[in-house]
């Protein structure tokens, strides 16, 4: 009998292992694109996803995010986050850890004066209704974060001659952050600019 049920636990076990570990981060880089595509208008492009449900912990490999006409707004080669599961108890989606590295967004001012980060969701998308007030409310926390080796390219093509100006070797730390009323976090900001104009 106890042999029976450790056999039915063990493939309990290998199944959620499987499922959570194994399809869905196989599958994600395909069908998370196109679910935020047709949901939110959000167009991306994911190279790899990699998750242990038994200590979950998630890693995004090389993603990209495009404004409307598919020009790049930002790209990172690795996200890793480490989300603590026993805190949806508490209502709260809590990240023990979070490691974004060597971020790269790319702000660009258009010819007729349009900044390109304004143009990443749709202009007709439809604003979010009210949430009930009997709705169940989560709160979002992150206990340690860091942006590591990161750069901001930013260029105004508005005017006639073209300027450009790029910040480096951006390292941002954040700690104990949360959408919960009366919390205070910290944040540390290190980073190098280089100015340039270049003309086309």
């Amino acid at each position: 009998m106890i042999n029976k049920i450790l056999k039915i636990c063990a493939c309990i076990l290998a199944l959620y292992w499987l499922s959570l570990g194994i399809v869905l981060p196989l599958a994600a880089p395909a069908f998370l694109p196109n679910i935020l595509s047709k949901k939110a208008g959000l167009n991306l492009q994911l190279s790899q996803v990699r998750f242990n449900p038994f200590t979950f912990k998630l890693t995004l490999k090389d993603l990209r995010v495009y404004d409307q006409s598919m020009a790049t707004v930002l790209r990172f080669d690795e996200a890793f986050i480490d989300l603590d599961p026993l805190a949806l108890v508490k209502k709260e989606v809590l990240i023990s850890n979070a490691k974004i590295s060597k971020p790269r967004f790319f702000i660009t001012i258009s010819p007729d004066k349009k900044i390109n980060l304004l143009n990443i969701f749709p202009e007709n998308q439809k604003e979010p209704k009210d949430a009930s007030t009997t709705q169940t409310r989560l709160f979002y926390s992150l206990k340690n974060g860091l942006i590591e080796n990161g750069s901001i390219q930013f260029t105004d093509a508005s005017k006639k001659e073209i300027f450009s100006t790029k910040v480096e070797k951006i390292n941002f730390t954040l700690q104990d952050i949360s959408t919960k009323p009366k919390t205070l976090g910290a944040q540390h900001l290190l980073a190098n600019g280089a100015l340039f104009e270049k003309r086309r």
